[in-house]
């Protein structure tokens, strides 16, 4: 028996299409072929449907004429077969039969047939037929091709989000918001947030929080989350405040971001020792205080640039301070909240969150219901924004306690205890643009290596420049902070007179001598001011010790004389030692006995 192999008669040009032609009549095959031919087509024949399914198995036609009635296998069952074996080949078939009944033709197309013509064949209308199919092949092909590339498009942008996920994941750290007074939501629209919520902790215990919304969705918005996140976290650990943590996040932004995309945001930092919080907010919605004995609600709306539009010359370094007790509870957002609509396009607003929030017989199940008068406002409605809400509850006790429990491991760092000395004089215009604290700390850390210690060191270099700046320098009373509208006062008497500074300096000596077992720091700070009275503020320590009823004021020097083994103001109390002593053998600091 003829096989398939034996039967194919392609001429030697290669670009034609591949014809088959299947019929068991030689005459029938010998009259397409010379059509076909003449056409300029490459041409193979099969006697029968056996002979048809191998043959496209070996030559891979471009188009198949088939007949129906043939021996051994029928046309219809080897159209079948043929395209049950081609999987995704697109290979057209023409029924060419003698039939003319409607339920034979009829049957062609039913068992995969593509098209049919009718004995005797007109050859215009035959070359014709031929001509679309192929037509269609090729754009059934182009399909094909175009679902394979968007196959393995989708495939390589799958395993890039994954990818950009896990990255995400791992930069986007709010391990210090999984704490028990704090609660939050973030829903984002798309695979990627554009909205940003990071937490982290200061070297003495102090929360800094910062939450944003860049301009548009998905990962073209969320791609300055990692710069953002990179300068928030590491100036945190180096003890920044959040005012210059800001500055340094739209100075950032600015360079990389194009024109047209920022980012709004807010940044809080909240003492470990008084609960108080200092606010910088650019173009985001109002930041809202719920008071825990009146229930009445405050607003802190937002006064600066978003980050990233201009450079240095258009960051504002104002900010606004809080005095939160103990039950107050603090909500930060994002417009996705605000803005969230309903069928009608009606939107949440202000409003109903402040009802949400102050209506709630029940403060511990505010942020719920938030969230629930939320949902049930949409109602099912597509979410149009990314969604973000966090709540803060004021519990200096617990930020005490965590503040306790935060230490910088040394790890295999060294210890070496070695002899050196370190000047720093800070004129007016360094008193306006810069904050010595976290990279006086730093230079400490780099020197000499103690990470164990970085926490204590960082809150007495902390507390001792605040006393020469805020008192010295620039004559500020710590006692207007006895009431939260003196302590909000008190701040911004303090940026208004420091905006203003033209004279005035504040000079910083570290001198550390080694011992046999570790060594002592000692610290020294003096300033240009008329000087003060340290008992007045040891006096207010007392009194809060005693009664309670200063919460915000006075704790400075209680404080000092805590972490530190000494501490001597001289008079008239514009120059100010400290002595701070460690060991190798401690895994923190010394203990002290005021402790």
């Amino acid at each position: 028996m003829q096989t398939a192999e034996n039967i194919i008669q392609y001429p030697l040009d290669k670009t034609s299409p591949k014809v088959l032609v299947v019929d068991d009549s030689k005459t029938n095959r010998q009259i397409l072929k010379t059509i076909l031919k003449d056409h300029g087509y490459r041409v193979a024949t099969a006697r029968n449907g056996h002979e048809a399914v191998e043959a496209v198995a070996v030559a891979h036609p471009d188009i198949v004429l088939m007949d129906i009635n043939m021996p051994l296998m029928n046309g219809y069952e080897a159209v079948r077969r043929i395209k049950q074996g081609a999987g995704q080949t697109v290979i057209p078939v023409m029924f060419v039969t003698s039939l003319t009944d409607d339920a034979s033709l009829a049957t062609c197309l039913d068992s995969g047939g593509d098209d049919f013509i009718t004995f005797p064949i007109n050859e215009t209308i035959l070359m014709a037929r031929i001509h679309a199919l192929l037509r269609n092949r090729e754009r059934a092909r182009r399909l094909i091709e175009q679902e394979k590339q968007l196959s393995r498009y989708e495939d390589m942008v799958a395993r890039e989000q994954e990818v950009a996920t896990s990255i995400f994941r791992a930069v986007m750290k709010r391990d210090e918001l999984d704490a028990e007074n704090i609660r939050y939501s973030i829903s984002p629209m798309a695979v990627f947030n554009g909205d940003l919520l990071l937490g982290a902790r200061t070297p003495n215990g102090d929360l800094q929080i910062l939450l944003g919304d860049f301009t548009g969705h998905g990962l073209g918005a969320s791609i300055g989350s990692l710069p953002t996140s990179e300068i928030f976290h590491a100036m945190a650990a180096k003890g920044f405040g959040i005012v210059d943590i800001m500055a340094e996040i739209n100075r950032r932004l600015h360079s990389l971001m194009p024109t047209g995309m920022f980012l709004v945001a807010a940044g809080i930092e909240i003492s470990a020792r008084t609960g108080s919080a200092m606010v910088w907010a650019g173009g985001v919605p109002d930041i809202l205080i719920r008071r825990f004995g009146s229930g009445s609600i405050e607003h802190i709306a937002a006064r600066h640039l978003p980050l990233g539009i201009g450079g240095d010359e258009l960051f504002e370094r104002s900010f606004d301070m809080l005095a939160l007790e103990p039950g107050d509870r603090l909500y930060m957002l994002t417009d996705g909240v605000t803005e969230a609509e309903n069928a009608s396009g009606e939107m949440f607003g202000i409003g109903r969150l402040k009802q949400s929030i102050g209506e709630h017989a029940d403060p511990d199940g505010i942020f719920d219901r938030v969230m629930t008068n939320l949902e049930t406002f949409r109602a099912g409605h597509a979410q149009n924004d990314d969604v973000t809400l966090l709540e803060y509850v004021c519990n200096p006790g617990l930020e005490h306690r965590i503040s306790q429990r935060l230490r910088i491991g040394a790890g295999s760092r060294r210890q070496v205890s070695t002899e050196w000395h370190i000047d720093m004089h800070l004129n007016a215009e360094a008193l306006r643009d810069f904050d010595p604290r976290p990279v006086v700390t730093q230079l400490v850390m780099d020197v000499q290596g103690l990470y164990n210690h970085r926490e204590r060191l960082f809150t007495i270099l902390a507390e001792l420049f605040s006393n020469a700046l805020d008192h010295g320098v620039l004559g500020l009373d710590s006692a207007m902070k006895r009431s939260s509208e003196g302590f909000s006062e008190y701040y911004r008497l303090r940026a208004e007179r420091l905006a203003a500074l033209a004279d005035g300096w504040v000079d910083i000596s570290l001198n550390h001598q080694p011992s046999m077992d570790g060594g002592q720091l000692n610290i020294q700070i003096s300033d240009s001011g008329a000087g003060f009275d340290p008992k007045i503020l040891e006096q207010a320590t007392d009194r809060v010790c005693h009664d309670n009823a200063e919460l915000f004021c006075g704790r400075g020097f209680s404080l000092l004389r805590q972490l530190c083994d000494n501490i001597i103001v001289h008079p008239p109390g514009n120059l100010t030692e400290a002595a701070y002593a460690w060991r190798h053998d401690t895994e923190h600091a010394n203990p002290h006995p005021g402790e």
